[in-house]
């Protein structure tokens, strides 16, 4: 794990959701420079996936400049708001 990866709480890094999106923009040549959540709730069942905001800065593989982006993941769905 780099460095800039570790800004994401394992619990969001090991979810499915993150995970195909994190894969795709690595295929993009995307590299993560930052992580933070803004919101978190834990899964309501044992066998039910926590919902969370996180706000990413994400450098483009086109050399263009970081960008701020939002991702939620509610119900094992990923959004980019």
């Amino acid at each position: 794990m780099r460095a800039h990866e570790r800004a994401v709480p394992l619990v969001v890094w090991r979810s499915e959701p993150f995970q195909r999106w994190y894969a795709a923009r690595r295929a993009a040549g995307s590299r993560l420079l930052d992580a933070r959540v803004e919101w978190y709730e834990r899964a309501a069942a044992p066998d039910g996936v926590p919902a969370w905001l996180l706000t990413v800065t994400v450098a483009p593989g086109d050399g263009a400049g970081p960008s701020l982006c939002r991702l939620l993941s509610a119900q094992g769905q990923c959004m980019l708001m």
